[in-house]
């Protein structure tokens, strides 16, 4: 991409193009008819800003001026004959050849411009003029240099604000979308007042002659003396008015090249002084997520259980990330930690969870969200970030570390139906070739774990089973909840049956844990340990049609584990 600069005779002899990612799409001709724009403009050096007395040692650069002209003009009657001129990098290296002299360090002068602009362009889709922008400058320069007992000195600052005038002011914005590859053009020429504060000075030795310049809000005078006599002994007025009316300054920039809407480009003027722009261009101002793409967040299975969430937003202009607040979720029991560690006015935000909390309910569902702050009612916000906090399954990670994720959290839940105290997980069930065990209770084996339930590794059977009798399925935390539900119900029944006394082999002819004299409450035989003959003792059938009153889905709002049912899997 091109860029030139003509003002102040400011022919580039560098230019740097750095893009920046996220520019957005063209659209199609019919689809927009209002560009806004953004530019920052920094010139740093000797004829950055206009001086006094001290502009004098610029002419002396005159003969640099020239000879780099007349390189610049070389290279343009060559240039259908030059193979390797391929750029403005190496148009600006061919007008500086045989001219190795930096003039910024040269001459004794420092200055600084800059600018920054908002505006609007209208147009047609293709071709965009101003329709109206503001402009804020400000400026400042200073120079000292002591030679042969002679002094020159000068201090100029001042800054403002400039309403853009569309009837004098260019900015034009076109747009060929068929070129290959699409391709643009910027023009720009801007005039606006420069009204600097200040004064310059120079003295010659011994004082021979005082030459003073004043600057009051851009008005220039000029007075002084020589040989001791003022300078209206000799006819002129005192003080010398220079200009009735501010000296006007601005930037004048040509650029084409391939479509791209915001970039940096960098250069160096004629005088040697380093010139910015920084620019950006959008159809709409408004944010729009990159990161996180989905919202499924899955602490690791680490020993120490970590999760981290990068977040980051396409900012249009980019300018305005500066300008977002952050809203970040937590996870109550979990150390949180930020990337930056205040978030707001950054585009990007990393967050690091470190430990998985104790409460289930720490995890599920939380808002991630970015505003603007002070550009609110001119910029869309992003949607909130809708983000889903989970654990993995399996992992044995949580605060008790000694069972898996699924059992320490599910038994806090519905599914756990208040029986978490009298729960206890078994690793080590007993299974047989033709049968999985999930649970067991062993009340009637030693009275003391008479009020304790054993839930088995429920992973072994993939978290898929099926009621006996009913044929009913039952799949991942209602898996979990029914296996619950059918264990507590032969702690119920045992001590329904059997109460303090525990259990009486004298009154269980049949062996098979309910006693004879309530057997028929249940339909079953005192004297057949099967009554139905489906291969189970007759006490396991009051729990096997109770696990099947299990509401299927009743849990699943709480169920947090990958995968799960709040997973999608």
């Amino acid at each position: 991409m091109g860029f030139l600069s003509l003002r102040r005779m400011g022919l580039l002899l560098l230019i740097v193009l750095v893009p920046r990612s996220g520019s957005p799409e063209i659209l199609a001709q019919d689809e927009v008819n209002v560009v806004h724009g953004r530019i920052r403009y920094r010139e740093v050096g000797p004829s950055a800003v206009p001086g006094g007395v001290m502009s004098l040692l610029e002419g002396a650069a005159a003969p640099v001026y020239i000879a780099r002209l007349q390189n610049l003009l070389t290279l343009l009657l060559e240039l259908p004959q030059t193979q390797d001129i391929s750029g403005m990098k190496e148009a600006g290296e061919w007008m500086n050849k045989g001219i190795p002299v930096n003039l910024a360090e040269m001459l004794p002068i420092s200055s600084h411009y800059w600018a920054e602009l908002e505006f609007d362009l209208e147009g047609d889709g293709a071709n965009f003029k101003l329709a109206s922008g503001r402009l804020r400058w400000g400026a400042k320069r200073s120079g000292n240099l002591s030679y042969n007992g002679a002094q020159m000195n000068e201090a100029f600052s001042g800054q403002g604000t400039y309403v853009l005038d569309p009837a004098k002011d260019k900015i034009e914005l076109r747009f060929d979308v068929f070129s290959e590859p699409p391709s643009q053009q910027l023009l720009i020429s801007l005039r606006h007042p420069l009204p600097l504060n200040g004064e310059s000075s120079w003295s010659g030795p011994e004082n021979i002659f005082k030459i003073s310049m004043d600057a009051k809000e851009g008005i220039m005078s000029l007075a002084g003396e020589a040989l001791g006599k003022p300078l209206t002994s000799v006819g002129f007025p005192s003080p010398l008015m220079i200009n009735d009316t501010p000296f006007d300054w601005g930037i004048d920039l040509a650029q084409s090249g391939r479509h791209r809407l915001n970039g940096i480009e960098v250069w160096r003027t004629i005088s040697d002084s380093e010139a910015t722009l920084d620019y950006d261009l959008y159809y709409e101002c408004g944010a729009a997520w990159e990161e996180p793409k989905e919202g499924l967040m899955t602490f690791d299975e680490g020993d120490t259980g970590t999760l981290e969430v990068s977040s980051y937003l396409n900012v249009t202009p980019f300018d305005f990330g500066s300008d977002l607040g952050w809203t970040m979720p937590e996870i109550d029991g979990s150390r949180r930690t930020l990337d930056p560690g205040d978030p707001n006015g950054w585009w990007f935000v990393d967050s690091r969870f470190e430990g998985l909390p104790a409460d289930n309910n720490a995890f599920g569902e939380k808002e991630l969200m970015a505003e603007f702050q002070t550009l609110g009612d001119q910029c869309k916000d992003p949607p909130k970030k809708e983000l889903r906090f989970l654990y993995s399954r399996e992992a044995m990670n949580n605060p008790d570390g000694d069972v898996p994720n699924w059992f320490y959290y599910w038994k806090q839940t519905r599914a756990g139906q208040g029986h978490a105290a009298a729960m206890e997980y078994d690793p080590n069930c007993t299974n047989s070739e033709d049968r999985q065990v999930l649970g067991h209770y062993n009340g009637y084996v030693d009275p003391a774990l008479a009020r304790t339930i054993y839930i088995c590794n429920l992973g072994n059977v993939d978290f898929t089973g099926s009621n006996m009798l009913t044929s009913r399925t039952f799949e991942g935390i209602d898996l979990f909840g029914r296996i619950v539900l059918h264990e507590w119900t032969h702690l119920e029944n045992y001590w329904d049956w059997w109460g303090e006394g525990g259990y009486r082999a004298a009154s269980d002819r049949d062996d098979d844990d309910i006693p004879d004299d309530r057997e028929a409450g249940y339909g079953l035989s005192p004297i057949l340990q099967d009554t139905l003959g489906l291969g189970y003792v007759d006490s396991e059938y009051p729990a096997y049609l109770q696990d099947n009153t299990w509401v299927i889905g009743s849990a699943d709002k709480e169920d947090w584990a990958n995968p799960g049912k709040q997973s999608g899997e």
